[in-house]
């Protein structure tokens, strides 16, 4: 099982498309945007720092993070889905634990993989 389909499974009403409630602008995306982004290699959310920590992480480990911290996770995927500005969520993501950063990271990469799969894109 995958941190994602954990996760859903955790959060079954839970979309992965955040709404927009501006225009498009200086960071001021929805979810597509961000992983259309991700897809092209600039990952608003996350710093280089944390993506390469979190990568390093045996997936495994953190999927035991998941089950210990479904919860907190649930909230923040939520609080998450609602924000319209992609330095907002930054900030809320970087404010966390390191290992549920590590989770979200995670997550973020396989649902990028996931939709550049789909697309026939080649993965970087």
């Amino acid at each position: 099982m995958t941190l994602a389909t954990e996760l859903q499974r955790l959060s079954p009403g839970a979309d992965t498309h955040a709404r927009t409630t501006r225009p498009r602008g200086s960071e001021v995306l929805n979810g597509e945007g961000i992983f259309e982004l991700g897809e092209r290699g600039f990952h608003l959310l996350f710093d280089r720092g944390t993506i390469a920590a979190a990568l390093d992480e045996d997936p495994m480990a953190l999927q035991a993070v998941v089950v210990a911290h479904r919860a907190e996770l649930e909230d923040v995927l939520l609080e998450l889905l609602g924000i319209s500005d992609a330095g907002t969520a930054r900030l809320l993501i970087a404010g966390l634990p390191n290992e549920l950063r590590h989770v979200l990271v995670h997550l973020y990469f396989e649902i990028l993989e996931g939709r550049m799969r789909r697309a026939g894109a080649a993965l970087h």
